[in-house]
């Protein structure tokens, strides 16, 4: 069993924070829209930020192990990041 959890680590290491991240997105969403009365788009897209920021500090450290160090590499990291996921954005959006 543990050779198993080795070998596909990273698969349940990124199922679980994935579902954590979307967990955090929903349910901060219906704070900020029902509970604090944002507009949805905007409530959307604070949800959205938040939960993105917590998956990519997640797959970083806990996930994918990143060695990269530096803030200037970091950010490059972020930005690529953030570009893949910039049309997710769209669909949540839509």
């Amino acid at each position: 069993m543990k050779k198993f959890y080795q070998k596909y680590h990273a698969f349940f290491s990124y199922t679980f924070f994935g579902t954590l991240a979307s967990t955090i997105n929903v349910l901060l969403f219906y704070l900020l829209e029902t509970k604090l009365a944002f507009n949805y788009l905007l409530a959307n897209c604070i949800a959205y930020l938040v939960a993105l920021i917590f998956t990519f500090i997640t797959n970083k450290y806990l996930v994918f192990n990143s060695k990269h160090a530096s803030l200037s590499q970091s950010f490059k990291e972020f930005c690529s990041f953030c570009n893949v996921r910039f049309f997710s954005f769209l669909l949540d959006i839509g």
